[in-house]
């Protein structure tokens, strides 16, 4: 459950006067050489985040063309069934892996958002209906909402008003935490990098203020998240800046990284009480009380008991 009674405006404001990107952020904490270059785990996910790079410069990718269709058939006026939603769906979420392997440009030029507890989600508003699909491509539900093409009436039906978010969801709020930006009006934004995405969405937001407020026609918000260049010294001050966030964990994003349906070795995530451990990062004693007292054990079990798969062999994990 999120409880959500914060200026998020205010937040997101006070975090980008204050941040600054500190060259020496990660110092030499006792334990940085080993998740940096310990495991065969990390060596291999620094070899296919270098390659997913590669990929992106060399040739248009299968995943980019399922997009393209998605986004090209929502701007038809047919309606699909729910059975071609899910299809087509499933999996379109780019989704991470855990940061085992610490990037170099880590502290230069990565970016980190706070994601709070919650469902996530594919929202897309267009023809006068927002539909909200979980990661498995199920609607989950149909709302009225301010975003472009997303309520009744008006220019909510107009061709060319639409909008596709990847958003984290308390649905029975009617409130979204808006991680990444996919489509807005008639521009769409898969094929950017996402440093570049990142401030389009930021921009949108604080033009279009009235998408954090409630409406008699609309009771879903839509928020901004905190973010910053992932220094040691910015993400301690984000995760000690006093708000109403019960925070799950944090995205690590590679600027260049463009929005790839699945999971990208692009896309970092670590729980807050792994900070301290991983990045050497000061944090609030509420994220750690009660913690596990290893982050690589930690995410072997995960993995073996959510069946969740990091594309790296579970033997590699831990030496």
């Amino acid at each position: 459950i999120l409880y959500l009674e914060m200026d998020f405006d205010g937040l997101v404001g006070a975090l980008g006067g204050s941040l600054k990107v500190d060259d020496d952020a990660l110092g030499e904490h006792p334990r940085f050489s080993q998740y940096k270059n310990a495991t065969k785990a990390s060596q291999q996910q620094a070899r296919r985040r270098t390659e997913a790079l590669e990929r992106q410069k060399s040739a248009r990718d299968d995943k980019m063309d399922r997009l393209r269709k998605i986004v090209e058939m929502e701007d038809e006026e047919e309606s699909i069934s729910s059975e071609e939603a899910r299809r087509l769906y499933d999996g379109a979420l780019m989704t991470s892996e855990w940061l085992i392997d610490i990037p170099e440009e880590l502290t230069q030029s990565w970016i980190s958002v706070m994601v709070p507890t919650g469902k996530r989600a594919l929202v897309i508003a267009n023809r006068g209906e927002t539909k909200v699909y979980n990661k498995g491509g199920r609607l989950l539900r149909s709302l009225d909402s301010r975003l472009p093409g997303g309520q009744r009436g008006g220019q909510g039906r107009a061709k060319g008003h639409s909008c596709m978010l990847d958003c984290i969801v308390n649905l029975e709020r009617q409130q979204f935490f808006v991680l990444d930006v996919i489509q807005w009006n008639d521009m769409t934004f898969y094929e950017s990098p996402f440093d570049l995405r990142r401030f389009y969405l930021n921009s949108r937001m604080e033009e279009n203020m009235q998408l954090s407020h409630s409406h008699p026609k609309s009771r879903a918000t839509f928020h901004a998240l905190p973010s910053c260049v992932a220094t040691t010294d910015a993400i301690a001050t984000m995760m000690s800046t006093s708000v109403d966030l019960p925070v799950d964990g944090l995205l690590f994003y590679h600027p260049e990284v463009l929005y790839t349906p699945g999971q990208s070795p692009l896309v970092g995530w670590l729980k807050p009480w792994m900070l301290p451990e991983i990045l050497n990062v000061p944090i609030p004693e509420k994220f750690t009380s009660g913690a596990p007292s290893s982050a690589l054990k930690f995410i072997e079990q995960f993995n073996a008991e959510n069946n969740f798969s990091s594309q790296i062999k579970k033997n590699q994990m831990i030496e």
